[in-house]
């Protein structure tokens, strides 16, 4: 399965120490489940890489 999206950010946006995870599950709360897990299974070192 493959996502896309796209999200308007001012140039000088930066993500707070750490907060990476939680705006982004702030950004897609609202997408499937299937999104959220990824975003969760990322954090907790469960996802593995594709490089």
């Amino acid at each position: 399965m493959q996502w896309y999206t796209f999200h308007k950010e001012l140039a000088s946006g930066v993500d707070a120490h750490n907060g990476k995870k939680e705006r982004l599950l702030k950004i897609f709360d609202r997408w499937c489940d299937n999104v959220v897990d990824l975003l969760l299974a990322k954090h907790r070192g469960r996802c593995k890489s594709t490089t």
